[in-house]
């Protein structure tokens, strides 16, 4: 906890076989993750840090061979005790998406900083994450601009596109 805020993360990291790159979290990291936010207050802002999302850009677990194999299950306790945010990476392309339910959790994917890439936001991103207080205030997005070789404002923090 800091300041309030409580960042929890986890480890979805898991060996796989050639030319598969999914994760998963077992039932201890997932049981451990539900005991810990019992015990945090409800109004408490609560993060949780994992590489993979459990969730894509369109709302949908990713592939067997490439997703967070535990995704919908890390979603229920995420749900039950109101978790905020989700920060993620794996997947190359940025996105947020907001998953409906009786507290709202949003996913942010911040992208491949390593990316290669030919002309600026087409990858080789990442997000600057803007507090108020212990709330989230806005995400703002940058990219990799091969032409002036800088990391480039892509969306200001707020902007909803």
């Amino acid at each position: 906890t800091i300041g309030g805020l409580s960042l929890i993360s986890l480890n979805s990291a898991v060996p796989t076989p050639w030319f598969q790159a999914y994760g998963q979290l077992d039932s201890g990291q997932l049981t451990r993750l539900e005991n810990l936010l019992t015990q945090l207050p409800p109004e408490a802002p609560k993060i949780v840090v994992v590489h993979h999302p459990p969730l894509v850009a369109d709302g949908q677990p990713d592939t067997r061979r490439h997703g967070n194999r535990s995704g919908p299950e890390l979603m229920v306790p995420c749900h039950r005790h109101g978790v905020d945010q989700i920060l993620c990476g794996h997947v190359h392309r940025a996105f947020s998406w907001e998953d409906p339910g009786h507290k709202p959790v949003t996913i942010h994917c911040a992208g491949s900083a390593t990316q290669a890439v030919s002309s600026l936001g087409a990858g080789a991103t990442y997000n600057r994450y803007h507090w108020d207080q212990q709330r989230l205030a806005g995400v703002e997005q940058r990219g990799y601009d091969p032409l002036t070789r800088q990391f480039q404002l892509l969306k200001p923090a707020g902007a909803t596109t």
